[in-house]
């Protein structure tokens, strides 16, 4: 964990933990965006919105739900990397089924230090994957 900072470590497993939570929230907030044109006009004949500056807070949501898309993406990469191995196990007693580390390990027949391991692994992978999609600089 000395090459991943603590605050990216905890970050990336956040986001492993949530996935499903934050992918339906960027799917949706995205939805709201594009679908939130709604000027009304006034009896002057004037169109106007209720926010004082629609267009940048349109950017700001926007970008929320791209940096939370982009970590979406993160997520699927590393899951379909190790889908087939035990690491893909792994990820998902952990971080889908959100079991404890004993009972993991019992069912993978694995040691703790191997279950430490693993998850450095899979954290160390992710990180990779948000560097190059600019979400962390490690």
């Amino acid at each position: 964990m000395a090459a991943i900072s603590r605050k990216n470590y905890k970050t990336i497993e956040w986001h492993f933990y949530h996935y499903q939570e934050v992918k339906a929230a960027a799917e949706q907030e995205r939805e709201d965006i594009l679908n939130a044109a709604n000027y009304e006009a006034e009896a002057s004949g004037v169109y106007s919105t209720d926010t004082s500056d629609r267009t940048g807070n349109t950017v700001i949501r926007l970008e929320a739900a791209r940096d939370n898309a982009a970590w979406c993406e993160v997520v699927e990469s590393t899951v379909e990397k190790y889908r087939k191995g035990p690491l893909g196990l792994l990820i998902n007693m952990l971080y889908v089924e959100k079991l404890g580390i004993y009972r993991i390990c019992d069912s993978l027949c694995i040691d703790r230090s191997t279950f430490y391991n693993w998850r450095t692994e899979i954290v160390t992978y992710a990180a990779l994957k948000a560097c190059e999609k600019k979400l962390i600089k490690v």
